[in-house]
């Protein structure tokens, strides 16, 4: 916590903690109907005797606190660290203990509220100068990291998917407007439903890795959606042939195999083949699609046509399956 001096410096500007007082001594009776002191504060005041004047005395008490800065306008004569606490001496009051986690997200919130347009962490980096390794050792929220457009910079300093999965406030909806990878997020653990709910786009599914395939098609009403698998069947197949290829199959421990009918072909050529996904060939591949007792429908990949051909003929195949 080297930093802490700095940060309580700026927590004390920003909110009027260092600003200047003037005393004004009083003895004997006041009456009046309001007291206007000008933002200042009253202070060894003695514990009242009627039971309204206490209550509003432990209300004003309770409110004094650094918890809400903005309620505080005492000098700060002096503070240290112990372990995880930051110990404040707050002129002739006692020590108090808080910890550094609290400070610090108080700093955050404070700075966020003198740069509007910023949350707290952005005002620290681009008002103050912090780097994001100084606000993670000053224990500053993830979750305001995050939002501050640092997840980049969180994952190339060692941060994981899955600690962000665990860590505190970070939803998959803050990770997925910080830019988070739906890939990354779907290998942490995180599942499709999370996902569409945090409002990721169907198109960012297509090419990811997931459940033993690669991910051809998402339908975000129904939460469910097709994978085929990453590589063609070994050789040439007749239709026939293919058909059982596919229905036989277990791979990655998953089965449910089937060929595609040509509408799900022409989507594995339009999401997955146009985009450099699935590592498919320029050549034809046979669907699952009839065209009377002899033919089937196939797909040429190099152009995207499609067209009848005799089903004793051997072509390509690319097996599916549903999540």
């Amino acid at each position: 916590m080297r930093n802490a001096f700095v940060i309580l410096s700026m927590l004390m500007l920003s909110t009027g903690l260092l600003g200047q007082q003037s005393d004004l001594e009083v003895s004997g009776e006041i009456k009046a109907d309001s007291i206007d002191v000008s933002s200042g504060i009253i202070k060894n005041v003695k514990n009242p005797i009627d039971a309204q004047d206490a209550a509003t005395k432990a209300y004003v008490d309770s409110i004094a606190t650094l918890g809400d800065t903005s309620k505080v306008n005492e000098k700060i004569t002096g503070f240290g660290i112990v372990g995880d606490s930051l110990y404040i001496k707050e002129g002739d009051m006692d020590t108090m203990k808080v910890s550094l986690k609290a400070f610090a997200d108080a700093a955050v919130a404070s700075f966020g509220t003198k740069y509007p347009d910023k949350n707290g962490a952005q005002a620290l980096i681009e008002e103050q100068g912090y780097n994001i390794a100084q606000l993670r050792e000053e224990g500053v929220d993830t979750s305001e990291l995050i939002m501050a457009g640092l997840l980049d910079s969180l994952l190339m300093g060692g941060v994981t998917y899955d600690d962000l999965k665990n860590a505190s406030g970070v939803t998959a909806a803050k990770l997925i407007d910080g830019g988070g990878s739906v890939d990354s997020m779907l290998a942490a653990g995180y599942t499709i439903d999370q996902l569409l709910d945090a409002s990721a786009g169907v198109e960012d599914f297509y090419g990811v890795s997931h459940e033993g395939g690669i991910i051809i098609f998402i339908d975000p009403i129904r939460k469910s959606g097709l994978v085929a698998k990453s590589t063609n069947e070994n050789g040439l197949y007749t239709w026939q042939g293919g058909i059982n290829q596919c229905n036989g199959l277990v791979h990655n421990s998953k089965s449910g195999w089937f060929l595609p009918d040509s509408g799900v072909l022409n989507m594995m050529w339009n999401n997955l083949h146009r985009n450099f996904f699935g590592g498919f060939d320029n050549g034809f591949y046979w669907s699952s699609s009839e065209s009377g007792l002899s033919n089937a429908r196939f797909q040429d990949f190099s152009s995207g046509d499609q067209n009848d051909f005799n089903k004793g003929n051997s072509l390509n195949v690319r097996c599916i399956r549903a999540l």
